[in-house]
C-alpha cells in the first residue's frame, strides 16, 4: 500500500488584545524588539542544530596537586607568631567562563544588557520615559549605597568584556538597543525573561528538545488491519502513526510510567523494567540497631478462582499485569500536570484527551504544546524508521480541576484514560480512507483528591567531595531563587484576564560561614536554612528552587566587593523580574510565545526561576573572581510533595540530570558539552513505624567536568509537612 503525503504544519493563530488591566502607559504597546520574525531565525537562537560555534577545544589534563608546596605552607602557616598572606584558587578569565556558557547552553541573553543601559542611564540622572522605566528606576535608589558601588563596579567589567568582542554569542542587545531608540515595555522583558527560561527549562525537563518548542520528527511504521476470522487477512498500512510510550506526573523527574503494549524495545531487545514502575506498598520497622527499614512488596494480581485455571489481571487489565507483578498507575491531582512522552508528535500541538473510565461524562480534550525530539536519529543505521522507546517527543499537559459538564463541581477523582490526537497533516491512507485525526493507544493516569497542607523544604547538612583544583581551600557560595506561583483558573487558558498569582519571587542565601575552608570528603559547618515555607502550595500551586552554586575564595576586598554586588544584584534582578510579569504582564508574554495552546502552571514557574538562575550565572561569568560549581531547577506542587512525605511510597532510584550542549547529540561534537552534572539520591524517610507522615530527604550532588571546575558538591534537602 502506497501512502501520499500532503503539505506539512498549518495551525491557526487565535490573536488575543485584552488591554483592560495594563498599566495606563502600556495600553498601545509596540512590537518588542526581540520577537523573531515568522520567516527569521530566533536572534535568540545562537546554535542551530549541526552548527557548531568553535573548534574543539582538547582536553585538558587534570591539574596535579603541589603535595611538598601544600606541605611546606602548612608547616610555616602552624610557626607561632609568624603570619602570612593565604594562599587562594586561581580563578578562570571571565571570557572563557562566558564562552563555555555560551557553548554549552545555548541561549543568548537580552536581559543584562538592558540592565547595564538602565544602569548607566540611572547613573546619569536621566529619568525613566514610562512606568515601567521609573519603576526600575526606584529599584535601583532603593539599593544600600555600598552595595551600589560593587554593583556599578560589575557593571564596569561587563561593559569592557563587550568592548573586547568576547563571547557575544551569550549575549543579544535587542532590548539594549531598544533603549537607545526610546522607552523600553515592560511587557518586552516579560516576553524574554519567559522565552529564555523556557529555553533553559526545556532543555532540562524535555530531554532531547534542545529547550525548543515544536513538532517532532516524522516516522513512518507499519499499522495492521485484520478483516479476516481469527487474525487473518491483514493489510499494512504505512504512516506516520503516532504512538504514547509513557506518563510522567512530575514535570521534573524521570519517572516514567508506561504498560506491556506502550514501551516499545528496541528491535530484538526488551523494555528494561524499573523497580518503581510496579506497583508497591511499603511497611517500614526498626531493627536492633534503632535504625529504621523499609520493606517494600510488589502488588500481585488476584488468585485464580477456585475450580479455574487462568488468574485475573491486575488493575488496569492485561496490559498492566506483567508476569505476576502489577504496573504501576501513576496519579496526579485535579489542577496539576503530566507529560507525555512518545513519537510522531509531528504538529506543534496536539489534543490530548483525557477520559474518566466508566462514565462518558467526563471527557476532556486539551490543546498542549509539543517539545519534540531533535536529537534521536531518524533512521538507524540499517535505514529503518527508529520507532521505539528510544525517541522522546514530549507533551506538556495540565489537568483540569472542574469537571467538564457540571457547572462548578470538581474533577471526580478516579481511574482516567489518557490519549493524543495529532492532525492528519500528511494526509496518511488508513483502512481505505484519510483520517483528519490520528489518535494513540492509551494509558491509565489516576485522578486523586488534592490536599491543601503546609510543607517546609529546608537544608541543614552538606559536603564537598572534591574540591576545585589548586592551592587553598574552597570556600563555597550557595543561593536559592524560590518562587511561588498559583493559578486562578486551570488550565492557563491563552486569552482572557491573568490566570496566575505569584505569590513569591526571592532570592535565600545559605550561611556563608559554615561553607569556607572546604577540602576534599569535608562535611559543612552546623547551618539550617528554610529555603521554601513553611508554606501551602494552595490548590494546584507549584513551587521552584533554582540553584547556583560558586567558588569564591579570594582576597577579603574582592569578597566584600562580591558581597555587595550579590545582595545588590539579587535584589534589582527579582524585584524588576517581579515588575515585568506582575499584573497581565506574565499571561502577555505567555500569548505572544505560544499563541492559542496552554502552558501548565509548573513549566510557567520553572521558566521564570530559570531565567533568574540564567542571568545571574552569565553576569557572574562576566566579571566576577568566581566560578560556577552548582546549577539547578527543582520543582514541588501538592502531589509530589504528599507522595513523599507519605510513609508508604516507595524511594525512587537516582537520577541524573545535564546542563549540557543541547545539540551535544546532533552531528555537534560532544567535547566539553557538559557544564554541571546533578544527581539525586533520596535518603531513607525519617519516621516512625506507624506513623502517617514521614520526613522526606534526598541528597543532591553537583559535579563539574575535569575541563571545567572538575569539582564535586552535595547538598542535602528535606521536605517535611508542618
Amino acid at each position: 500500500m502506497t501512502t501520499t503525503y500532503g503539505s506539512h504544519g498549518n495551525t491557526i493563530a487565535h490573536e488575543r488584545d485584552d488591554r483592560s488591566d495594563r498599566e495606563p502607559d502600556e495600553q498601545r504597546t509596540p512590537r518588542n524588539p526581540c520577537a523573531p520574525e515568522p520567516t527569521k531565525k530566533d536572534p535568540c537562537d545562537c546554535k542551530p542544530p549541526g552548527y557548531s560555534q568553535r573548534p574543539e577545544r582538547p582536553k585538558r589534563p587534570p591539574p596535579r596537586r603541589d603535595e611538598c608546596c601544600e606541605q611546606l605552607i602548612e608547616l610555616i602557616s602552624g610557626i607561632p607568631g609568624l603570619e602570612g598572606r593565604k594562599p587562594h584558587k586561581p580563578k578562570q578569565r571571565p571570557a572563557r567562563k562566558v564562552q563555555d556558557l555560551c557553548d554549552t547552553l545555548g541561549i543568548a541573553d537580552a536581559i543584562l544588557p538592558l540592565m547595564a543601559v538602565l544602569w548607566r542611564r540611572y547613573e546619569a540622572g536621566e529619568a525613566g520615559r514610562n512606568l515601567f522605566e521609573k519603576k526600575v528606576e526606584h529599584v535601583f535608589g532603593a539599593l544600600d549605597p555600598k552595595d551600589a558601588k560593587s554593583f556599578a563596579f560589575a557593571f564596569e567589567q561587563y561593559r569592557k568584556l563587550r568592548q573586547g568582542g568576547k563571547g557575544e554569542c551569550l549575549f543579544n542587545d535587542c532590548l539594549a538597543d531598544a533603549a537607545s531608540k526610546g522607552p523600553v515595555e515592560r511587557a518586552w522583558v516579560a516576553e524574554e525573561l519567559l522565552r529564555e527560561g523556557l529555553k533553559l527549562a526545556g532543555q532540562t525537563v524535555f530531554r532531547n528538545s534542545g529547550g525548543v518548542m515544536g513538532p517532532g520528527q516524522l516516522r513512518l511504521w507499519d499499522n495492521k488491519v485484520f478483516h479476516g476470522p481469527n487474525g487473518s487477512g491483514a493489510t499494512i498500512f504505512q504512516g506516520p502513526w503516532p504512538w504514547l510510550t509513557a506518563i510522567a506526573p512530575d514535570l521534573s523527574s524521570y519517572e516514567e510510567y508506561g504498560n506491556l503494549e506502550s514501551f516499545r524495545p528496541v528491535p530484538g531487545g526488551s523494555h528494561l523494567w524499573q523497580n518503581y514502575q510496579y506497583a508497591q506498598e511499603c511497611s517500614y520497622a526498626p531493627d536492633p540497631s534503632g535504625k529504621i527499614f523499609a520493606t517494600c512488596a510488589r502488588q500481585h494480581p488476584p488468585p485464580a478462582p477456585p475450580g479455574t485455571l487462568i488468574g485475573e489481571f491486575c488493575e488496569g487489565g492485561q496490559n498492566y499485569t506483567h508476569a505476576n507483578d502489577c504496573l504501576r498507575i501513576p496519579a496526579q491531582r485535579p489542577g496539576g500536570s503530566i507529560k507525555l512522552r512518545g513519537f510522531n508528535f509531528i504538529t506543534p500541538t496536539v489534543k490530548v484527551r483525557i477520559a474518566r473510565v466508566g462514565d462518558p461524562s467526563v471527557v476532556i480534550e486539551e490543546d498542549c504544546t509539543v517539545w519534540g525530539d531533535h536529537k534521536t536519529q531518524l533512521k538507524d543505521d540499517k535505514g529503518h524508521f527508529i520507532v521505539d522507546e528510544r525517541v522522546s517527543d514530549w507533551v506538556d499537559c495540565p489537568l483540569p480541576s472542574a469537571h467538564p459538564t457540571i457547572p462548578g463541581g470538581p474533577l471526580p477523582a478516579g481511574l482516567y484514560e489518557v490519549s493524543v490526537m495529532v492532525a492528519n497533516i500528511t494526509n496518511a491512507i488508513y483502512d481505505g480512507s484519510t483520517p483528519p485525526i490520528l489518535v494513540t493507544n492509551r494509558l491509565l493516569l489516576r485522578i486523586e483528591a488534592d490536599p491543601n497542607l503546609k510543607y517546609l523544604v529546608s537544608s541543614n547538612r552538606g559536603r564537598c567531595n572534591r574540591e576545585t583544583p589548586g592551592m587553598g581551600d574552597d570556600e563555597i557560595w550557595w543561593d536559592a531563587f524560590v518562587g511561588h506561583i498559583v493559578p486562578k483558573e486551570v488550565p492557563v487558558p491563552a486569552t482572557g484576564t491573568s490566570p496566575l498569582e505569584l505569590k513569591m519571587l526571592e532570592r535565600r542565601s545559605f550561611p556563608r560561614k559554615p561553607w569556607e575552608d572546604m577540602d576534599d570528603g569535608e562535611s559543612a559547618g552546623a547551618y539550617s536554612i528554610d529555603v521554601w515555607g513553611p508554606h501551602a502550595f494552595e490548590l494546584y500551586g507549584v513551587a521552584v528552587i533554582g540553584m547556583v552554586g560558586f567558588e569564591v575564595d579570594s582576597e577579603a576586598e574582592a569578597r566584600n566587593q562580591l558581597q555587595g554586588f550579590w545582595n545588590a544584584w539579587g535584589k534589582a534582578l527579582t524585584d524588576v523580574a517581579t515588575i515585568a510579569i506582575s499584573g497581565a504582564g506574565l499571561v502577555e508574554a505567555i500569548a505572544k510565545i505560544v499563541v492559542g495552546v496552554t502552558l501548565t502552571v509548573a513549566l510557567i514557574i520553572l521558566a521564570i526561576i530559570a531565567a533568574l538562575v540564567l542571568i545571574c550565572t552569565i553576569f557572574w561569568a562576566t566579571w566576577a573572581p568566581a566560578d560556577l560549581i552548582a546549577l539547578d531547577i527543582m520543582h514541588f506542587d501538592a502531589s509530589n510533595a504528599w507522595d513523599r512525605t507519605d510513609p508508604k511510597k516507595p524511594l525512587p532510584p537516582p537520577t541524573t540530570r545535564l546542563f549540557e550542549d543541547p545539540y551535544a547529540d546532533a552531528g555537534v561534537s560532544a567535547q566539553g558539552s557538559v557544564l554541571i552534572s546533578v544527581t539525586e539520591s533520596a535518603l531513607a524517610k525519617d519516621h516512625k513505624p506507624g506513623d502517617a507522615v514521614a520526613a522526606w530527604a534526598q541528597e543532591v550532588q553537583y559535579d563539574t567536568p575535569e575541563h571545567g571546575e572538575d569539582a564535586s558538591y552535595t547538598l542535602e534537602f528535606r521536605l517535611a509537612r508542618t
